[in-house]
């Protein structure tokens, strides 16, 4: 008898590449939602206006602009986000 795999859904702030076994943890700055990621098979940078931890994005806070990628509510790094 031959064994058969089954596929799990990748559970929510993880991404699960093809090919492994095991789900890999979003890191800050990244998103890891059905609704802003086509797949949970790669994660996809915060998307600008928001922040990002561990895979779930907040809204920015007021007087500040996030761009993609932004891993806290007040960046103002220049890269991730600056004062409005």
């Amino acid at each position: 008898m031959m064994a058969t795999a089954t596929v799990l859904a990748c559970p929510d702030q993880f991404y699960c590449p093809l090919g492994t076994a095991i789900p890999i943890l979003c890191e800050d700055g990244q998103v890891c939602e059905a609704a802003v990621a086509l797949s949970q098979e790669d994660y996809v940078k915060c998307p600008v206006g928001y922040y990002c931890i561990k895979g779930i994005r907040y809204p920015c806070f007021d007087g500040y602009l996030c761009k993609d990628g932004a891993k806290t509510p007040t960046p103002t790094d220049g890269a991730t986000g600056a004062l409005c």
